[in-house]
């Protein structure tokens, strides 16, 4: 019996009428489903020749066979491979061929005429079976560190950490974890995407990047080696850093106009949008750049800094309360009130009282 040392999916087809079971293999992409290589032959004991030479995955076969009838095929072939997917495909509906079919654990049972939905249904769910025996045990919480690991270096520019990083993944935890190809790449792609999910919190257009929504997942399935995907990765992860880079200046000068916007008005009624608008930015785009380089969202920084000129206000001025709320920007006392005791954890009338003869505090 021949090793399986890929991952390579194989079905085997078994089908004693000639013209059904050239209808069947022509009747589905089998590749598109997942399945590599389709052998057929036309009964049991052909089939258990075949089963003894090579290891096939999945075994499509009819029940009612000359020789050989299917459920005493699948149990010989259960003997040979115990993870072995078996799909039914009977022309007879009947109970004790079910009965059968559920007592070996068959996957499917299909009638005949085979209905082409129905056999994909029954084949997708076999692959995926298949691929689930096959999963290895991956650390889900390391690569979770990797992924955000790599994600925190693209944001600090850290191009030698990057590096670092992407060569533990490859040399460390896929060698580790016994990966194949196919898994690798899943697990590019689950790095990959918590990259963009952070470049999409920072207000950042990946398809300038990426490409546009397809194109990066196309370029990785089509490598051939994991060592052309780690260098891909490299290149992947350099490119965006250098394109991060060319924006953080711009970035950092369009924050600045929206501080000096807040300092010389705060006493009015700004809001982002209206900022935003002005710069010729999105609200939500220019709202996640300020967060990035200020560690705060902008109502946060704006109320905090009214905030500090209420209470410079209220040490040096004997002012109602109401007219210090209008002086740094707010018509509703409640809303004032509320704001400056979140964050003094003390009213403006209190407040007053303790600092009216002192000078300000330092913030």
């Amino acid at each position: 019996m021949g090793a399986d040392y890929t991952n390579t999916l194989r079905m085997l087809l078994v089908e004693d009428e000639d013209i059904e079971r050239n209808g069947l293999l022509r009747q589905v992409d089998w590749q598109a489903l997942g399945i590599d290589e389709v052998s057929d032959v036309s009964d049991g004991i052909e089939a258990m020749k075949m089963l003894s030479e090579n290891e096939y995955h999945i075994l499509l076969t009819d029940i009612k066979m000359p020789c050989m009838n299917g459920t005493e095929l699948a149990n010989k072939s259960r003997v040979l491979y115990p993870n072995i997917q078996v799909i039914f495909a009977s022309g007879y509906d009947d109970f004790s061929y079910l009965k059968s079919a559920v007592s070996i654990g068959a996957c499917e049972y299909i009638l005949k005429p085979v209905n082409t939905e129905e056999l994909t249904t029954a084949v997708i769910k076999a692959v995926d079976e298949v691929r689930k025996s096959r999963e290895p045990e991956l650390d889900v919480d390391e690569l979770d560190k990797i992924a955000k690991g790599l994600s925190d270096c693209i944001l600090a520019l850290d191009c030698e950490r990057t590096g670092y990083l992407i060569d533990y993944f490859f040399d460390d935890f896929v060698r580790s974890a016994f990966l194949g190809k196919q898994h690798v790449k899943s697990c590019c792609i689950h790095i990959i995407s918590r990259l963009q999910i952070t470049l999409l919190y920072i207000g950042y257009d990946v398809n300038t990047i990426f490409g546009d929504e397809n194109t990066v997942w196309v370029k990785l399935l089509r490598f051939e080696t994991i060592l052309d995907l780690r260098m891909w990765m490299k290149n992947l992860y350099a490119a965006v850093i250098e394109e991060l880079s060319g924006s953080a200046n711009e970035n950092k000068t369009v924050t600045s106009k929206v501080l000096e916007y807040i300092e010389s008005e705060y006493g009015n009624d700004i809001s982002l949008k209206k900022i935003a608008g002005e710069l010729f930015y999105s609200s939500n785009h220019l709202g996640m750049i300020f967060r990035q380089i200020t560690g705060k969202g902008f109502m946060e920084y704006l109320i905090e800094y009214r905030m500090k000129k209420a209470s410079e206000i209220l040490s040096k001025e004997d002012l109602y309360i109401y007219e210090v709320a209008n002086l740094v920007g707010y018509s509703s006392v409640p809303s004032f009130t509320k704001h400056f005791k979140d964050y003094f954890h003390a009213t403006p009338a209190t407040y007053k009282r303790r600092h009216i003869n002192y000078d300000a505090p330092q913030q």
